[in-house]
């Protein structure tokens, strides 16, 4: 499916002021990328004491090679939110000039 994808990143914040008090980071989404995405598993199965949860796992692909994050938002090609998730892994593929991104 075609969609979008954005990188969390940080906007400021960090360290601390004068006195000692830390500044807490500000984050924000990167601009958004085109990507490829299909889901490898999506069931309701997940169970927690109080309730269930949804178990999902999404294999993105990319063609900006640089693109780098730990966080993602994932979209559909309608500007929905799929699912927002940390970055399982991410590896190169230079023969096909994408990148695979797991979360």
């Amino acid at each position: 499916m075609k969609g979008t994808i954005q990188a969390k990143v940080k906007k400021s914040g960090g360290g601390q002021t004068p006195k000692g008090t830390a500044i807490p980071d500000v984050f924000d989404w990167g601009e958004p990328v085109e990507c490829l995405y299909k889901a490898n598993t999506h069931n309701n199965k997940g169970k927690y004491q109080d309730g269930n949860f949804t178990q999902s796992e999404y294999v993105i692909t990319v063609q900006d090679q640089n693109f780098n994050a730990t966080q993602v938002l994932l979209k559909d090609s309608r500007g929905n939110v799929v699912c927002e998730k940390q970055v399982q892994y991410l590896e190169v593929l230079e023969t096909i000039q994408r990148v695979k991104i797991t979360i």
